[in-house]
């Protein structure tokens, strides 16, 4: 189950703040607040982790996906395509999962989390660039870090 999420500079949030998640969660607002925008991310990592291309950084959809959510400068916050946009997910399993076993000792746990940081290539942002990945990050139980990426990775990157 999602527990936690945290998004920077993704549509009209600049931070949302650590949002804690409950088997039942409730967003309240006004319109055109961003409570939405909160649901379209999780879709939007949905699609992405479901898509066939690995060379894709982030699917924002079509009209046959969860969520279409159009091109970088309509998710980065003011469409100011200077920014990254950073997405941050923790997730815990009701039982334990293995990972592997290290000698007599299982690496497990129940609680996962994921982190990125992505934005377009320095030199094409005033056109629409290639979405590149800055950071990605994965985190295995409370404080076990484990670092995937630090630096640009796309298509030509």
């Amino acid at each position: 189950m999602l527990t936690r999420c945290q998004f920077v500079n993704f549509k009209s949030w600049e931070d949302t703040g650590p949002i804690q998640l409950s088997p039942l969660t409730v967003f309240f607002g006004r319109n055109s607040s961003g409570k939405s925008s909160l649901l379209q991310a999780d879709l939007m990592m949905k699609q992405t982790a479901e898509s066939l291309d690995p060379r894709q950084v982030l699917d924002l959809g079509n009209q046959d996906s969860y969520a279409d959510l159009g091109t970088y400068r309509d998710i980065v916050r003011d469409h100011d395509m200077q920014r990254h946009v950073r997405l941050n997910f923790t997730w815990t399993a009701d039982n334990p999962i293995v990972l592997r076993q290290v000698g007599d000792m299982p690496l497990m746990s129940n609680t996962f989390s994921f982190a990125t940081e992505i934005g377009l290539e320095d030199g094409k942002r005033q056109q629409l660039g290639e979405v590149l990945v800055y950071n990605m990050k994965y985190e295995i139980g409370h404080g076990g870090n484990r670092t995937l990426s630090d630096g640009k990775h796309g298509p030509d990157a």
